[in-house]
C-alpha cells in the first residue's frame, strides 16, 4: 500500500494533492484515490496490465463541508478481492465491482452514525449484489 502525502498547513491540500493507493491481495488491482485540490477521483486499476479500469469522480473541493485530510482516506477490499471501497471518515463513498468493471458513488452518506452503522455501510458495499 503507497501511503498518501500529507496535508498542507491549515488543512489545505498541498500542490501535490493527496494520494492513497491499496492493491488487492493477489495484486491483480489496485485502487488509488487522488484529491488533486481541485477534485477527489477513485481509479480501478490493473496492475498487470498497468492501465486505469475505471474512475469515479467522488467529489468537487468546493462542495466539501470540511477541507480532506490524508487521514480521512481508508481502501478496504473485500476478502475475495473482487471488490473494493472508497472510505472517507469511515462511511464508504464509493466503490468498483471488478467482475462488471462498474464504478459507483454512494447517494447519501448519513452525518454522525454509529461504529456499527459504519462497518454495516461497508460490507454492503463490498458484497456483490
Amino acid at each position: 500500500m503507497q501511503k498518501g502525502r500529507s496535508q498542507g498547513k491549515n488543512g489545505q491540500t498541498p500542490k501535490n494533492g493527496i494520494w492513497v493507493g491499496r492493491s488487492n491481495s493477489d495484486k491483480t488491482f489496485g485502487a488509488i484515490f487522488q484529491d488533486d485540490g481541485k477534485n477527489g477521483y477513485f481509479y480501478l486499476c490493473s496492475l498487470d496490465k498497468q492501465e486505469i479500469l475505471g474512475c469515479v469522480e467522488v467529489y468537487q473541493t468546493p462542495d466539501l463541508p470540511y477541507p480532506m485530510r490524508e487521514e480521512y482516506i481508508k481502501i478496504h477490499w473485500a476478502d475475495h478481492g473482487q471488490r473494493v471501497a472508497l472510505c472517507v471518515r469511515g462511511w464508504p463513498i464509493a466503490g468498483f465491482d471488478i467482475p462488471n468493471l462498474k464504478g459507483w458513488m454512494v447517494e447519501e452518506v448519513p452525518e454522525g452514525g454509529s461504529e456499527t452503522a459504519r462497518e454495516a455501510a461497508l460490507i454492503d458495499a463490498l458484497v456483490a449484489d
